[in-house]
């Protein structure tokens, strides 16, 4: 429950500047490896998330030919453990002007 709550208070801080800009994409990817586990005799199938991501990027156009430019993108963990680990991590984060 907690980073439920913890994933719902970022993307909302980062999702509000962006709101105000036109159409900016969402975008993502879920990668997923199933594996399959032999240990002493212990046999189960163990799931784990690699380079999962989840992001948001787009432009505002500023008037004389500049536009701003942003990129906000987070590394997703989406297999729960108990850890505590957030799910969510920094990755490819940008904000520049273009001409």
């Amino acid at each position: 429950m907690k980073k439920n709550i913890i994933a719902l208070a970022i993307a909302t801080v980062f999702a509000a500047p962006v709101a105000m800009a036109d159409a900016p994409t969402i975008y993502g990817q879920l990668n997923l490896n199933i594996n399959a586990e032999d240990r002493t005799g212990d046999k189960g199938l163990t799931v784990d998330s690699v380079a999962s991501r989840l992001g948001i990027k787009g432009s505002e156009d500023l008037g004389n030919g500049l536009k701003a430019v942003y990129k906000i993108e987070f590394g997703l963990d989406s297999v729960a453990d108990e850890s505590g680990a957030a799910p969510l991590s920094a990755r490819n984060q940008y904000l520049g002007l273009a001409g």
